[in-house]
């Protein structure tokens, strides 16, 4: 993905942002005294996974998806570790919103 943009729009997007973006969820995850068990495992899995994602593409220049597993019935796509913590991530965040049925910040919190 954005083999074909000019090198300096490559470099932000997916380089500088996803960077500026972990260390907001870093700052966050520390900060934020009131946070669950279950929020905070799920950003850790985040962040986590982003910064494998982000040091491969600061070493290698890109990230290398490397798993593609196929079972008897259906076989899935091609992917990494990053990639399954940060959807781990997601998915506790997203099933954790539901179940409780509140946001993620409050207004209150604002």
């Amino acid at each position: 993905m954005g083999h074909a943009l000019p090198d300096s729009v490559r470099i932000t997007l997916l380089t500088v942002l996803p960077c500026l973006i972990l260390i907001f969820a870093v700052f966050y995850l520390v900060k934020k005294i009131n946070l669950s068990a279950k929020t905070s495992v799920a950003i850790a899995f985040v962040v986590g996974g982003g910064i494998g994602n982000l040091y491969d593409r600061i070493v290698y220049g890109s990230v290398t998806d490397f798993l593609h597993i196929d079972f008897v019935l259906f076989q899935t796509g091609v992917f990494n570790l990053a990639d399954v913590s940060i959807m781990t991530g997601m998915f506790i965040l997203i099933f954790g919103m539901i179940e409780t049925k509140e946001p993620l910040i409050n207004e209150s919190e604002k």
